[in-house]
């Protein structure tokens, strides 16, 4: 079975307050047409769905998004009413996951094995491919990246039940700078932290960013000091901005698993 990331296809329209709101803020700002909107929003798909934005018309979510990140505007002027929040996560997730190019030979879940607590290092070991698709519930268990990149990892999970969190930066990952080595994690001098042990059945998605550069969030200097980052939709479209014109040199991988009883 191949976990697949939640894609949404839903538009959403602007009610009659907020499109008035809408063609006031256009007329502001001077711009009369679907080219003239195109023109400031280059990644806009195309006239036609140009069109309908400017007429407050169901778009796809991701592309008010790009309008409201490039015209500097909250979205919770014109969308003060939908589910916006809710749905709107799992949205940017998919549309990160689109993003990502299948690595399931390259990076993903490896069983813990004796020499782990060995005093080896763990990070220097050689690597026999055995990448695991499918694992027993409990079972101790380290996420690895290969030897041979270099740059600074972001790492991200999607469980079965839709939590979204960081796993590095984190408390597992405090340095996420790649040199080249075999990176496993967790990465902790506590003994109760040196393996995950999933817990919860059902499909889970793995998302790595290796960035020539770490971008400079606020909330990346405020992780908590225990525990994962719960990534929401603020935390999700930052990484996607950066992600979708990433410095060069990046890379973006994703992986899955699957764990049953």
């Amino acid at each position: 079975m191949e976990a697949k990331a939640e894609k949404s296809s839903r538009s959403i329209g602007m009610s009659p307050v907020s499109l008035a709101k809408w063609q006031a803020e256009l007329t502001n700002r001077r711009i009369h047409t679907a080219d003239g909107l195109l023109a400031i929003v280059t990644d806009i798909d195309g006239l036609p769905t140009a069109r309908k934005a400017i007429k407050g018309e169901p778009v796809q979510n991701k592309t008010w998004l790009s309008i409201f990140d490039k015209l500097k505007l909250e979205r919770q002027t014109f969308f003060p009413d939908c589910e916006w929040h809710r749905w709107n996560q799992q949205t940017l997730w998919g549309n990160l996951w689109e993003l990502g190019e299948g690595k399931e030979d390259r990076f993903g879940i490896v069983l813990r094995q004796p020499f782990q607590d060995s005093g080896l290092n763990p990070f220097r070991v050689e690597h026999k491919g055995d990448y695991q698709k499918e694992l027993p519930i409990g079972k101790e268990v380290l996420i690895e990246l290969p030897a041979g990149i270099s740059g600074y990892l972001i790492l991200v999970e999607h469980d079965s039940e839709g939590r979204i969190e960081l796993i590095s930066p984190s408390c597992v990952s405090e340095d996420p700078k790649l040199t080249g080595d075999i990176r496993r994690l967790p990465q902790h001098p506590d003994p109760k932290y040196q393996f995950f042990k999933p817990t919860i059945l059902g499909n889970n998605l793995l998302w790595a960013g290796i960035f020539a550069q770490l971008p400079d969030w606020a909330w990346l200097e405020n992780l908590p000091s225990n525990g994962f980052l719960d990534l929401q939709s603020e935390h999700l479209r930052d990484l996607w901005n950066y992600a979708s014109n990433p410095p060069p040199g990046s890379q973006i991988w994703r992986s899955s698993y699957v764990v049953v009883n």
